[in-house]
């Protein structure tokens, strides 16, 4: 992580996946090293891994202290990841909020704007980088909300 790079980042990593629930859920690694690929199954058919999730609202709940700036890149949970965090985005604290929206899923990309909108941060700043032009991450794009 980036992070290690610069021992006074002050960002703090945590090891669990986030979800609209707390609780074990079954994940399915990435195939390759690097791949985004990995997702939330409800199947036994895929490989998959035990692990424990967490919702933003949780983690502030156990202690873990209400952050400045949050990134959420989810492959698509997206709306999920926020709806139960709808306490820390109005957390006085939180600032700013980048999440990678898939601007081709029309009702996610919605659903992620109204929430936004509805915790007090303002239109967003909309960041495409162009080495996705040409490939299948076209539709992706960086959205940074900011409270005024």
């Amino acid at each position: 992580m980036n992070a290690d790079l610069d021992p006074n980042s002050g960002i703090t990593a945590f090891p669990l996946g986030l979800a609209n629930r707390s609780g074990f859920s079954l994940w399915a690694p990435p195939s390759e090293i690097g791949a985004a690929d990995a997702g939330l199954h409800k199947s036994y058919e895929t490989p998959n891994t035990a692990m424990w999730m967490e919702t933003l609202d949780s983690l502030v709940e156990k202690g873990v202290p209400a952050p400045t700036k949050l990134k959420i890149d989810v492959d698509g949970f997206e709306p999920e990841i926020l709806s139960a965090g709808k306490n820390l985005l109005g957390h006085p604290r939180l600032q700013s909020v980048m999440v990678e929206v898939d601007e081709s899923n029309i009702k996610s990309m919605s659903e992620v704007l109204r929430i936004m909108s509805a915790s007090g941060f303002e239109e967003p700043q909309t960041r495409h980088a162009p080495y996705f032009d040409e490939n299948h991450y076209l539709p992706f794009s960086n959205y940074l909300f900011v409270k005024p």
